[in-house]
């Protein structure tokens, strides 16, 4: 005769319930799995030969860190201009870190930020209206610097960071070491001396840690800022908003114009480089046509 341990229907109840659960779990880390895959899948490498480069400038794409450019090889110099301030920027919130809604420090403008804000225009310089006494804002500073591409409120940003532009320069340099970007050589914060050298590869790198920065980001996806005297700021980068495009920095130098670009393209962020362009409406059409061409190749 057969006998049943007394406990034996709950046991295989049990053990049904513990079957099931672990049914459950294997299917819920499966769905895990594919989801993480389909997340990380890259793109096709056809895409690269399918860009429709510019005849006037030249250019590069950065996609899922791949590069590929219609000039020089990504490891050649070129002048960074005022994409400096995206360096700028960034060594600023490495050492003094705000919110995406703070307004981090406040300092009064002085008599000597004035003399320096017309010193800098006489010099052909961008710069932004300043009124003396007025306090100014790490976040109104940081504004002025990517929206306006003010160069008198860049040179505020960084005294009133470092005390000076030595100090300021000292903390790039082991900023750019800590990030690897060791062809990248920064001479002062605005991007006016032609000694401010950078490659593609480099820029389009630090191009994705702005982009990624979310008090960087946002502020460079602003369309009109304002400056201390009410006055509206619009930003110098008109391609907001136009094919998606999110940020992120205008740069000018002695009739070369430059331009970077992001925007998402088929679930990826997208970087275009435009540089050497001979007007700011070249380099515009130029990163237009790219990136259309990047969204064609990649559908």
């Amino acid at each position: 005769m057969t006998r049943r341990h007394p406990d034996g229907g709950r046991v295989r109840t049990r053990s049904r319930l513990l079957l099931t659960a672990s049914s459950i779990l294997a299917l819920g880390v499966g769905i895990a799995l594919v989801v993480g895959a389909l997340s990380t899948v890259r793109v096709s490498d056809d895409w690269k030969t399918r860009i429709s480069w510019p005849s006037g400038s030249r250019a590069a794409v950065g996609l899922q860190g791949d590069i590929v450019t219609s000039g020089p090889a990504p490891d050649a110099p070129l002048q960074s201009a005022s994409l400096t301030k995206l360096i700028t920027a960034l060594v600023v919130l490495a050492h003094d870190p705000i919110g995406p809604t703070d307004t981090g420090w406040i300092y009064p403008i002085e008599a000597a930020d004035i003399a320096r804000s017309h010193a800098l225009a006489d010099q052909g310089l961008q710069t932004a209206p300043v009124v003396e006494g007025a306090p100014l804002s790490q976040r109104e500073a940081l504004e002025m610097m990517l929206v306006g591409s003010a160069a008198d409120y860049t040179e505020m940003l960084v005294t009133r960071t470092f005390g000076s532009v030595d100090a300021f320069l000292g903390a790039t340099e082991t900023w750019l070491a800590q990030h690897d970007l060791t062809d990248t050589h920064v001479v002062d914060p605005v991007g006016m001396d032609a000694a401010n050298t950078t490659t593609v590869s480099d820029i389009l790198r630090i191009a994705r840690i702005a982009h990624e920065h979310p008090v960087v980001s946002e502020i460079a996806g602003t369309k009109v800022a304002t400056a201390v005297d009410g006055s509206p700021i619009p930003n110098t980068n008109p391609l907001l908003g136009v094919d998606g495009v999110d940020g992120l920095k205008t740069g000018s130098l002695d009739g070369a114009y430059s331009l970077i670009v992001t925007a998402p393209v088929h679930g990826h962020d997208a970087f275009v480089l435009v540089w050497d362009a001979a007007s700011s409406a070249q380099r515009e059409a130029d990163a237009v046509r790219v990136l259309a061409s990047l969204r064609a190749a990649l559908e």
